[in-house]
């Protein structure tokens, strides 16, 4: 499942990043590493979503969330 498509509230852990390796480092350094739980907190209507990832807040736009594979604690 694609972290863009989990349901509000919803705690996953992330599977992999099938993004370019830029962006890939970046959320790797953020601490999103496979198996790492993360709980999405808020999507607005574009599709950006707010996630909570190791007691941290960030805002991921949609075309990155559809690159981050996830599947159900």
């Amino acid at each position: 499942m694609r972290l863009k498509d989990v349901p509000l509230s919803s705690t996953v852990k992330v599977v992999s990043i099938d993004l370019n390796e830029d962006t890939k480092r970046r959320l790797q350094s953020l601490g999103m590493l496979p198996g790492t739980p993360l709980q999405v907190l808020h999507r607005k209507k574009s599709g950006t979503m707010v996630i909570s990832l190791r007691s941290n807040r960030f805002a991921i736009g949609s075309k990155m969330s559809a690159g981050i594979e996830v599947d159900h604690v």
